[in-house]
């Protein structure tokens, strides 16, 4: 199997003298401090010792809120020996034998790998709310009906084991998909005339989820708490549209920081799913990703949601 195509930096880690959860709490003081300089920045003067009360008060339930959130994801357990085992039960050639019954054939030239994906019938893939797809440099995104059926499975998945644990609807990011021999070979060094393996990534049925960066893209989120009564509209307004762009940002920054916890969930989901006849997952060792082939073919498009 080539290397996995580049899935971009880690997110840097927390200094070490300062945890998690310090970190957390630095963000928030930092965030509101700028919450209460920008409702005094838009021109609001009366600003009224009851008023200000009330959005400190809204102030402390969010930032509470938020770090409930962050405890959710705290407690979730990485995969256990086991399960990093089931997840490595379908090595390299049960990825190509199911690939070579369902994909087109391999293309050695990257200029020919569009019109061969026509030719056999690949459907084009697009990011959406669930699924990020990366921009790529050595793959397509173009694939089997049978690879939409599998990532809507994995979306649907995950987003109720997400939705379960009180957590917002992140999504998981693709990174490679369709390759062709020349992308094979620039990925491992090697030469595209050179005697090798296949790789299951030529037939257009087996993609990558990297798992060190997940996102939030606006998707369904648990509600935050409401803001005080007797809050005017004058500071309402402006501390809504605050709090919002507070939440959005926090969520940008919890899924890379905790993305070990949502990795780990995402690979109980990749495990459920084999275990149904929907994919094939591969949890690689050199590489951060789950290489994943459906074995689902054309018989069932629509996911597998229950």
């Amino acid at each position: 199997m080539a290397p996995a195509e580049p899935s971009g930096a880690s997110p840097p880690a927390p200094p070490d003298d300062l945890s998690p959860e310090a970190a957390s709490r630095r963000r928030f003081k930092k965030r509101w401090a700028a919450v209460f300089l920008a409702l005094v920045g838009v021109g609001i003067v009366a600003f009224t010792t009851q008023q200000a009360a009330l959005v400190s008060d809204a102030a402390d339930a969010h930032e509470a809120f938020l770090s409930e959130i962050e405890s959710r994801l705290s407690r979730v357990t990485d995969l256990s020996d086991e399960e990093i085992a089931d997840l490595r039960r379908s090595r390299n050639a049960t990825h190509v034998e199911e690939a070579q019954a369902r994909g087109i054939p391999p293309v050695t030239q990257r200029a020919a790998l569009a019109d061969s994906a026509d030719a056999g019938g690949l459907v084009p893939l697009a990011s959406n709310a669930s699924v990020n797809l990366l921009d790529a440099t050595h793959s397509i995104y173009r694939a089997t009906p049978g690879v939409g059926v599998a990532l809507d499975s994995i979306s649907a998945r995950f987003g109720r084991e997400l939705e379960a644990r009180g957590l917002p609807q992140f999504r998981f990011t693709v990174s490679s998909l369709l390759r062709s021999g020349e992308d094979q070979a620039n990925l491992s060094g090697t030469n595209v005339n050179a005697v090798r393996g296949r790789s299951s990534h030529e037939y257009g049925t087996t993609f990558d989820i990297t798992y060190r960066r997940f996102d939030f893209d606006g998707g369904r989120a648990p509600e935050a708490p409401s803001l005080p009564e007797g809050l005017t509209s004058a500071f309402a307004t402006p501390l809504r549209q605050r709090l919002d762009a507070a939440e959005q940002s926090f969520y940008d920054d919890i899924a890379m920081e905790r993305a070990p916890a949502l990795a780990a969930i995402l690979g109980r989901v990749l495990i459920t799913l084999e275990d149904d006849s929907v994919l094939v997952a591969l949890r690689e060792r050199r590489q951060p990703v789950y290489h994943v082939t459906e074995t689902n073919g054309d018989t069932r498009l629509t996911p597998l949601t229950q």
